[in-house]
């Protein structure tokens, strides 16, 4: 929903988050491997710790987002997990086909509260528009969904697709698969003295 598509992208990343580090930590790993073969051995290494990095800030997203989850109630959680994780597991326990009370426009009335509730206690997280960008703006995957979100493309055919949680997207800055660097320029590289100065306010000091 406009406004908070940083929020949905954790969202619908949620139940995947484990399978995009993992993707990150074997294709950096493969990479440091074979970095001998490198004309600039020093640039690979620095991208495979930029991987790891990475791969460890998405399962901090995954703990933040736990945290928000866990202040809901029942009902929101049925709501999240309908809309958004879409495990089939949780979903199971709800019935084969879960019961929501109320008109359409009531469940989309319901959901849209749900997500300012959610981007709020992710806020209180440390999970924000301005350090989604900070964290996130050179991982495609993410950036793909933000686009997609921002265009209101959403579902199987929208965010779904264009968040490729496959082992094999190896990079974060997409520099296996060219497709993905050509369709998610960082924000950083489009306003780099704004993304400086916001992420000089949001990271926490040096000790």
């Amino acid at each position: 929903m406009e406004g908070y598509e940083y929020a949905e992208v954790a969202l619908y990343a949620y139940a995947h988050l484990e399978d995009l580090a993992e993707g990150l930590r074997s294709g950096a790993e493969t990479r440091a491997l074979l970095s001998y073969r490198a004309r600039d051995a020093l640039a690979a290494m620095e991208s495979v710790a930029a991987d790891y990095a990475a791969a460890e800030e998405l399962l901090s997203l995954g703990e933040e987002v736990e945290r928000a989850a866990a202040r809901l109630t029942e009902e929101e959680k049925l709501l999240l997990e309908h809309k958004y994780f879409r495990r089939a597991e949780v979903l199971a326990r709800y019935g084969e086909r879960p019961v929501f009370h109320g008109t359409v426009r009531h469940y989309f009335r319901r959901q849209r509260a749900l997500l300012e509730k959610l981007a709020l206690y992710l806020g209180e997280e440390g999970y924000t528009e301005e350090s989604f960008f900070c964290r996130f703006s050179d991982y495609a995957p993410f950036m793909r969904a933000h686009a997609a979100l921002k265009k209101g493309k959403r579902g199987k055919d929208g965010v779904r697709r264009k968040l490729d949680y496959q082992k094999s997207e190896t990079s974060s800055r997409g520099a296996v698969f060219p497709r993905s660097r050509n369709t998610a320029i960082p924000a950083t590289a489009r306003h780099p003295k704004e993304m400086a100065t916001m992420c000089a306010a949001v990271s926490p000091p040096l000790s």
